[in-house]
């Protein structure tokens, strides 16, 4: 008779634990949804789509978009999905700490517990595969294998760069080669449509 009041003791606090971090589990799984949800939110506000990896931060020209706080994305990006990954792992342990609930509930009862403690949380889940990002396996498949592209030939030399310039901040000086400016390179077409091209862009910015 002792020792089945000790089990049943034991029993019941098994419950009260796996109560108790089964409480402590909703309330990571609701904080990280808040962090997913706030974060996927600030990005969307300045215009980027979270889900695309990596964040499409460069424009058509090669150029960093306007408007947008580059460092400020980076880190909101990856803790969204420091995030998604963290409530995944809390959702795996959710169900396995909830299935040990029931069978404890359940051994309860079968040793003449007539009192079931209710479950201390919802069995359900929000789905968040919608802040998820988007993989192409395939697509990644196949970036792995497309051949090298062909070394760049350089198609003008700066002649000079004022020393107060933005060239000359960003480190350019004269009699260096120009390989690539945005997307344009000598494969976009031969130097004077190169030119052409630069200066496009340059009006454009």
């Amino acid at each position: 008779s002792h020792n089945n009041r000790r089990s049943s003791v034991e029993m019941d606090d098994g419950i009260v634990q796996l109560g108790a971090e089964l409480r402590d589990l909703e309330a990571r799984k609701q904080a990280l949804e808040l962090r997913i949800e706030s974060n996927h939110s600030w990005l969307v506000n300045q215009g980027l789509d979270p889900r695309q990896m990596p964040l499409q931060l460069i424009d058509q020209d090669g150029f960093p978009k306007m408007g947008i706080d580059h460092h400020g994305a980076r880190i909101h990006a990856q803790q969204m999905h420091c995030a998604i990954n963290d409530h995944k792992n809390v959702i795996a342990r959710l169900a396995e700490a909830l299935n040990e609930y029931h069978q404890a509930v359940k051994q309860s009862k079968d040793s003449g517990h007539k009192k079931v403690a209710p479950i201390p949380v919802h069995e359900s889940h929000t789905p968040i595969s919608q802040y998820e990002p988007i993989r192409d396996d395939q697509g990644l498949a196949a970036d792995r294998t497309v051949p090298a592209a062909p070394p760049l030939v350089a198609f003008a030399t700066v002649d000079h760069v004022d020393p107060d310039s933005p060239a000359h901040d960003a480190g350019i000086r004269a009699d260096d080669h120009i390989l690539q400016f945005g997307y344009v390179n000598v494969l976009y077409g031969d130097s004077r449509s190169a030119l052409s091209a630069i200066a496009a862009i340059v009006q454009r910015n």
